[in-house]
C-alpha cells in the first residue's frame, strides 16, 4: 500500500490541519508529562492512542525520521510505561505497529518473521520448564517484538522504507559528533553519570570508561559497546551510497567508531566493510586505509591493538575474558537453557555475561543455539540475494547485520542498541521481500508477454 492510499484512509480532517494541530498540543503536554512525572498519565496515552497513528500514516516519511531519532536519544530520557517499561524503542516500535495494523494489507510473514516471533516466546516455555513462573511481558517480549514488527509492519504498510536509510546517516553523524566531542573534551557532553537500574542496562548510565588514557566515547548509548555497534547500521548505508556528502558522512561515523576504542564492533566494521567492497571497492579501499593509519600511527590506538593478545593489560585480560566466557558457555551448554535464572552464577568466574551468543547459549540451551544458526544462515541468505538483486541500499542492510552479528560474539544487545539491531534487521527483510516482489512481477510480464 502506498503513500497515497494510506492519506486516503486517514481521516479527511488530518489534511486539512487538525492532525497538525493535534500534534504540535500533543509534543509539549508529552515533554512536560516526561519532564515532570517520567511517566504518562492516562489521559495522555488515551489522547496518543487516538492522534499519533493517524498522522504517522498521514506523514509516515516524517515519523520514520522521528522514530529513529527518538530511539538514538539516551535511554535515562525516556518515560516509564507500566509493565513494558522505559524505553524509546520499545514506544516507537509499539506506536509503528499500531499505526500500520490500521492499514496493514496482504502481508505475508516470511521465514525470518516466523524465526523472530519463535525467538521472542521461546523464554516462556523454557522458563515453565524450569519451574520458573509466568510473566505476560515475558511472553510478548517487547523489547524484540515492538521494534521488529512495528518497523516491520510499518514498511510494509507505508512509503516509509525508503526513508529509513537517511534517517540512521543521520542519526549516526550527530551522534559521532558527540562521540568526538566526549572523547576529546574529556567528558560527555549531554549526559551526567547516573544511577539507572533496568534490565539489560548498566546499573550505572554513563560511567567514563578509559583505555589507555583515552575516555571511551558512549554518545547517548551510555556505553561504548552499544554506541559502536549500532554505527554499523549509519556506516554501511553512508559507505554503500556514492557522492561527496555521504563519503564525509563516512568519515564522520568512522571517527565516532574509533573513539569507543571496542574491539567487538570495529571487527563488525571491517565486516560490513569486506561485505561491501565488491560495491564501491575505491571508497571501501580509502576508508580502511584511513583506519588502518589511524590505528598504527595513533600511539593509543596502536597499543590497544598490541595489548589484545597478552593479559598484562586491561585491554589484554578484557580479550581474554570474553574468549574464557564463550568457552565457559559451551561447556554448560545443556537442552533447555537456564531461562529465568541468573546465569551470572553460572560459570564461576564470569559474572558480566557480555557476549550475545553466550547469553542465549545459557539461557536457551540447545534451542536458542540452533535459534540463532537460523538467524545466520538466514541473513546469509539475504546478503547473496542482496548481491544479485544489485540494490545499493538492500545490499547496506545486509552487510550491517554481518557487521552486527560479527560483533555480537564478543558483545551483546545492551541499552538502545538492542531496538536498532532488530529495526535494521525489519529493513532487511521488507527489502528483501520487495524485491522479490518485483522479479515476480517482471517474470509474469515476461511470460504474458511471450504467451
Amino acid at each position: 500500500m502506498r503513500l497515497g492510499q494510506n492519506a486516503a484512509i486517514a481521516p479527511a480532517a488530518l489534511s486539512n490541519g487538525v492532525g497538525v494541530i493535534a500534534v504540535l498540543t500533543l509534543g509539549p503536554l508529552l515533554a512536560y508529562s516526561i519532564a515532570t512525572s517520567g511517566s504518562f498519565p492516562l489521559p495522555l496515552v488515551m489522547l496518543g492512542i487516538l492522534v499519533l497513528p493517524f498522522a504517522a500514516l498521514q506523514y509516515p516519511h516524517a515519523a520514520m525520521a522521528i522514530g529513529v531519532l527518538v530511539m538514538a536519544l539516551p535511554y535515562t530520557w525516556s518515560p516509564h510505561v507500566p509493565k513494558i517499561g522505559g524505553a524509546f524503542g520499545v514506544l516507537v516500535g509499539l506506536a509503528l505497529a499500531f499505526s500500520a495494523v490500521i492499514v496493514l494489507r496482504n502481508f505475508r510473514p516470511t521465514a525470518v518473521d516466523w524465526l523472530v516471533a519463535i525467538y521472542a516466546v521461546t523464554p516462556t516455555p523454557i522458563a515453565l520448564l524450569n519451574g520458573q513462573g509466568f510473566h505476560l511481558v515475558t511472553l510478548l517480549a517487547p523489547a524484540t517484538t515492538f521494534p521488529y514488527f512495528g518497523f516491520r509492519w510499518f514498511f510494509h504498510a507505508t512509503g516509509a522504507r525508503r526513508t529509513f536509510p537517511t534517517a540512521v546517516i543521520w542519526a549516526g553523524i550527530i551522534t559521532s559528533v558527540l562521540g568526538v566531542i566526549e572523547t576529546v573534551g574529556g567528558r560527555n557532553p549531554i549526559l551526567p553519570a547516573q544511577t539507572f537500574n533496568a534490565p539489560g542496562t548498566p546499573q550505572v548510565w554513563d560511567v567514563p570508561l578509559h583505555r589507555n588514557g583515552i575516555l571511551r566515547a558512549e554518545s547517548t548509548f551510555g556505553h561504548p559497546i552499544a554506541f559502536g555497534m549500532f554505527l554499523l547500521i549509519p556506516l554501511a548505508f553512508a559507505a554503500s551510497r556514492p557522492g561527496t556528502r555521504y563519503l564525509l558522512a563516512t568519515g564522520v561515523i568512522l571517527a565516532g567508531e574509533l573513539v569507543t576504542l571496542s574491539r567487538g564492533p570495529w571487527l563488525g566494521a571491517a565486516a560490513v566493510m569486506l561485505v561491501l567492497s565488491r560495491w564501491n571497492r575505491r571508497r571501501i579501499t580509502v576508508a580502511v586505509a584511513l583506519a588502518a593509519v589511524a590505528v598504527f600511527v595513533i600511539p593509543p590506538l596502536h597499543a590497544l591493538i598490541l595489548q589484545t593478545g597478552g593479559t598484562s593489560s586491561e585491554s589484554g585480560q578484557t580479550a581474554h575474558y570474553r574468549l574464557g566466557l564463550i568457552t565457559g558457555a559451551f561447556h554448560h551448554l545443556t537442552f533447555f537453557g537456564h531461562e529465568g535464572s541468573d546465569i551470572t552464577l553460572l560459570i564461576p568466574g564470569f559474572a558480566d555475561v557480555t557476549s550475545w551468543l553466550a547469553v542465549v547459549i545459557l539461557n536457551r540451551g540447545v534451542i536458542g543455539l540452533v535459534e540463532l544458526i537460523a538467524f545466520v544462515l538466514l541473513v546469509v541468505r539475504l546478503v547473496l540475494l542482496a548481491r544479485r538483486d544489485g540494490g545499493r541500499d538492500y545490499l547496506a542492510a545486509g552487510a550491517a547485520m554481518i557487521g552486527q552479528l560479527v560483533g555480537l560474539l564478543t558483545v551483546t544487545l545492551i541499552t538502545s542498541y538492542e531496538f536498532f539491531f532488530w529495526a535494521s534487521l525489519a529493513y532487511l527483510v521488507a527489502t528483501a521481500q520487495d524485491s522479490e516482489q518485483r522479479l515476480r512481477a517482471r517474470l509474469d510480464g515476461h511470460a504474458l508477454a511471450t504467451a
